[in-house]
């Protein structure tokens, strides 16, 4: 089921027919429509036959104009027979005679964006013999591309699981569609890179265009890097490294935003193979980490365009781009149209990243951390002072028009690059790696809320951007359990790294040391009322350190000079920000057992209180994502998430919120007599009928008028109220009327679209990706108890949690349980219908490293480690069978798997575990084969058993063995340490020849 045709199927008992069509793609003919009429009854029939196209669309018609003025584009139509000002067909006409069981079949070829030069081609060669043969064999052309691509992400398996084989198929397309795929493995085009160079900044591609000339027409990613660090220029070499050669790659992001357009280009407007990618950075970044699994050694390319386009004030634009990136502007006449920034994603897509880096390619990140290589987006967005954001916190930014216009005309000059920070002297602003990590964690902490979380005051919600209107009083406790987590990992770095001290720009280090002062003098803050006062002390020095740091780093001037700071500092202040943060999550451990995702700020004279909202299956994920957790609380949680209301039973998996039933129209805005009688002014107009404020109906109801969206409105009518008895009545009751406003409607705890609609992240909808999130979470949580030495009570615990919510993403449900076929994955499942909106959310990057997992692949320090227990029973065949893949130059092959096994690829290496025989690796090629015996355990193990659950039970991991017994990860590429495989142009030390098999003992 590769995912590239669509077929429908009628059978006509009466009739005795049955009739079968499908859509395909083929690059030289476009949409071809395959239909065939079958004799399914007892006596030969004969049909009189008329198919077609409806509708066809003349040349140039955009699709916008069609939506909106397709009734006036008809009156423009005239089709090639002459008829006027109606829409056209193209329809064929024939008589078939059908003997019993025999079938006629017949093809519909058509095509959009085509010249009067292709057109006449096309008619010239559909007119020619054999045009059927041609077409299908083109179709048969992409289908093996298409596998190709998948098999170049490691996406071909072969186990005794096919629902659980095609849905990671699915998963690979799906993520590869998003984020892209490398064109040639590691390979780097040299005309390609200097095309990059001459649009990302065309001063440095000058410099060097001799020596790039005289490049290889095609280089390793590894050589290209030593080279670039030969030349000494430090703009080349950070171009370079963030040069990423992808293909395959969607624009833009989710195709259900009206602001986004849908295309997938794999050719330029000469029909030339082009490398392109553009999207959504959240969308981009987190499909991204998938990809590096299979091509670890770009990870440092995607580190580098993270890190290039976050800003001076800790955030990213809201696009990325092959060169560069984008960020959203005003639009008055677009009610879409909004400026702002996220904040969770950020965090948590850039620390996947580097755990990635860290795990695959141990040591990279540490000459980052000192090296001066970065760059800065110059978003002309300005986050307004503390003192604003605490007045106003739903509107926060300002645009620079003057900064904008500035960019766009350096991007004219010099390329992409032209929309970089510049320095007081005109350069470009630069930061080492750690400079950049502390950007990022200050940007957040200077808005963290003890007891509550960080603060949402950057006009964007975070991860589930249905939570709208928690922008400004909202408080994110999901931001700062991956702000722990994010830290910890820092702090790990530094202490590995052997740096004593970092060199960061002075206002970065007057920033964090009023950041270190505030959490330094203040303790840590609980939720109760009597902690108000210190809340909002803590939190002001925090703010103002932030509006401090940012009015100097918006200003040129303001950017200079250097100093340095101690790794020592660095961690001494991430151990008290934690101490903070970890008193603040134990806080927010409901009664249930359950965690807090979102809180309410609500700022008085006296403080700051926080006021918590209902149970989100958000924070649970991210809480046991951030590290505090041990595996009986992960277990713990995971048993209060199981009973909890976010547990929907029919579909066995979560809803994002408690389900509830919404008041109906006429329930909604209601005054009651008693604060309309507390009301001096509200009285008064009502007697005399005037509705400017409220009114009332035939049944004697009150209502506010509903002109008032929010609050805002309805204060400026009542300081619009003429002067005289209303005039004083409205100063006099002005808070008062506001308070009744806000107890009516309760805006100040209204999420958003969350709470008004039901499908996607509405009300008693599942929402497949936060599922799938939950998951990996589980999956990260029963690895730590393993690796922890986990009782194993506890270990069996989570796996079976695993396997549940496994079980209820889907793969193995009926149709009409899952709404569609399962082995593709969709967006989300409303309460009252199956599955919606296939395809390509942020679930498919969850599930493709939770896959690799379940495959009993564990890297860490450069290391894979097989870990048996993890590896599911159910998967090995029961037959014999085969193994497709796609080797490290483009071809496919196959390998004979014998019953008791399972097949698959790892950086396109074949990999085959055996259930059983003796444990132990065993590495082949062609002319050697190396075997290593045993699998050490260092968890907890038992006996497998016919009651058991799916996962399978035999705990391993490779510490004790020889060195050399382990499949080590060089540079980035997979190879046996103590016998490295022969390089290979595509991928680097990978030999194409190369075979990992792993013997699974049935029990321990």
């Amino acid at each position: 089921m590769y995912g590239n045709r669509l077929v429908f199927e009628e059978i006509n008992r009466d009739l005795g027919l049955m009739f079968r069509y499908s859509w395909s793609n083929s690059d030289a003919y476009g949409f071809v429509r395959q239909a065939e009429m079958r004799n399914v009854s007892d006596a030969a029939v004969s049909i009189e036959i008329l198919d077609g196209i409806r509708n066809v669309l003349p040349s140039g018609v955009g699709r916008r104009f069609q939506l909106e003025f397709s009734t006036l584009v008809d009156g423009y139509k005239r089709t090639e027979t002459d008829i006027r000002g109606r829409r056209g067909a193209y329809l064929v006409s024939g008589s078939l005679a059908l003997a019993q069981g025999e079938s006629a079949d017949w093809l519909v070829v058509a095509e959009v964006e085509q010249d009067a030069s292709r057109v006449r081609a096309l008619m010239r060669d559909v007119a020619a013999p054999g045009i059927k043969d041609r077409v299908l064999a083109d179709i048969a052309s992409g289908t093996a591309r298409l596998m190709r691509i998948v098999g170049e992400t490691d996406g071909l398996q072969a186990t005794a699981d096919e629902p659980s084989v095609w849905r990671h198929f699915a998963n690979t397309l799906f993520n590869a569609m998003r984020g892209g795929i490398p064109d040639h493995g590691y390979l780097v085009s040299r005309d390609d890179l200097g095309a990059y160079l001459g649009k990302t900044n065309s001063a440095v591609r000058a410099r060097h265009a001799a020596l790039l000339d005289a490049l290889p027409a095609s280089l390793r990613r590894e050589d290209l890097m030593k080279w670039v660090q030969a030349v000494g220029d430090v703009d080349l070499e950070r171009l370079a490294a963030e040069y990423l050669p992808l293909s395959f790659s969607r624009r833009h992001g989710d195709p259900s935003w009206p602001w986004n357009s849908f295309s997938i280009r794999l050719k330029d407007d000469q029909g030339q193979p082009m490398l392109n990618y553009r999207g959504n950075w959240r969308d981009i970044f987190q499909n991204w980490e998938a990809l590096a699994l299979s091509y670890p050694d770009f990870v440092e390319a995607m580190l580098f365009k993270f890190a290039d386009s976050s800003t001076v004030d800790g955030y990213n634009p809201y696009r990325v781009l092959r060169e560069g990136y984008e960020w959203e502007l005003l639009d008055v006449e677009d009610d879409w149209a909004n400026i702002g920034y996220g904040g969770d994603h950020q965090v948590i897509y850039l620390l996947r990243l580097l755990e990635v880096a860290d795990r695959y390619r141990p040591g990279s990140l540490v000459p980052l951390l000192t090296r001066k290589v970065f760059t800065f987006a110059d978003v002309p967005y300005r986050i307004r002072p503390y003192e604003d954001l605490l007045r106003d916190p739903r509107d926060t930014i300002d645009f620079d028009q003057a900064v904008n216009d500035a960019a766009l005309e350096r991007v004219r000059r010099i390329g992409s690059d032209g929309k970089a920070v510049l320095d007081a002297d005109g350069a470009l602003l630069r930061a080492n790696l750690t400079e950049k990590l502390l950007i990022v964690a200050l940007s957040k902490l200077s808005n963290f809320v003890p007891g509550g979380g960080i603060w949402m005051n950057t006009q964007r919600p975070e991860w589930n951007d249905a939570n709208n209107a928690l922008v400004g009083n909202g408080v994110s406790m999901v931001t700062l359990y991956y702000v722990r987590r994010y830290l910890w990992f820092l702090h790990g770095q530094l202490k590995a790294s052997g740096v004593d001290e970092v060199e960061v720009s002075v206002p970065v280090a007057e920033f964090l040391r009023a950041v270190a002062s505030a959490f330094e003098s203040h303790l840590p803050v609980g939720k109760d009322a009597g902690a108000d006062g210190e809340r909002k002390a803590l939190l002001d020095a925090l703010g103002t350190a932030g509006a401090q740091y940012r009015a100097s780093v918006y200003e040129p001037a303001g950017r200079g000079g250097h100093t340095t700071v101690t790794t020592t500092q660095l961690r001494a202040f991430i151990s008290d920000v934690l101490r903070h943060a970890d008193h603040t999550i134990a806080g927010n451990r409901r009664e249930d057992g359950l965690y807090h995702s979102y809180n309410i700020m609500q700022v008085s004279p006296g403080g700051i209180s926080v006021e918590h909202l209902t149970e989100m299956l958000e924070g649970q994920v991210a809480v046991l994502s951030c590290g505090l957790l041990g595996a009986t609380e992960a277990a713990d949680l995971l048993d209060a998430l199981r009973a909890s209301a976010l547990y929907r039973a029919d579909q066995n998996s979560y809803i994002l919120y408690p389900d509830r039933d919404l008041p109906h129209f006429l329930d909604k805005n209601i005054v009651s007599e008693e604060d309309v009688g507390g009301s001096a002014l509200l009285t008064a107009m009502l007697e005399r009928g005037d509705a400017r404020i409220v009114s009332r109906d035939v049944d004697g109801g009150i209502h506010f008028n509903p002109a008032f969206r929010n609050a805002n409105y309805l204060d400026e009518a009542l300081a619009a109220l003429d002067e005289g008895d209303d005039g004083s009545l409205a100063a006099e009751d002005r808070s008062r009327v506001l308070n009744i406003y806000e107890n009516v409607f309760e805006h100040a705890s209204f999420t958003g679209r969350s709470e008004t609609f039901y499908k996607y992240e509405g009300l008693g909808s599942i929402y497949w990706h936060m599922v799938s999130k939950l998951l990996l979470a589980v999956d990260e949580a029963r690895l730590g108890a393993l690796q922890s030495g986990a009782s194993e009570a506890v270990v069996e615990r989570l796996e079976r949690h695993y396997a549940k919510i496994r079980e209820g993403i889907g793969v193995h449900k009926s149709p009409a349980e899952y709404g569609a076929v399962p082995t593709d994955p969709y967006s989300h499942t409303p309460s009252f219908a199956g599955v919606q909106q296939p395809g390509m959310t942020g679930q498919v990057k969850q599930d493709l490293i939770t896959r690799a997992s379940e495959m009993g692949v564990v890297v860490k320090g450069g290391i894979i480690r097989f870990e048996p227990r993890i590896v599911r029973q159910q998967e090995f065949l029961e037959t014999p069978a085969s193994l497709t893949y796609v080797d490290l130059d483009g071809e496919v092959h196959t390998l004979a798997l014998e019953t008791g096994a399972m097949g698959f690829t790892l950086c396109q290496v074949p990999v085959v575990l055996h259930r059983g025989g003796a444990a132990g690796i065993v590495v082949s090629r062609r002319t050697w084969r190396i075997t290593f015996g045993g699998l050490p355990s260092t968890g907890p193990t038992r006996r497998q058993s016919s009651s058991a659950p799916a996962t399978f039970l035999a705990s391993t991991s490779t510490s004790g063995l020889p060195t050399d017994s382990r499949h080590r990860l060089g540079c980035g590429h997979a190879c046996t340490a103590g016998h490295p495989a022969p390089s290979s142009p595509r991928r680097g030390l990978i030999s194409r020849n190369l075979v990992a098999v792993v013997g699974v003992p049935a029990s321990r």
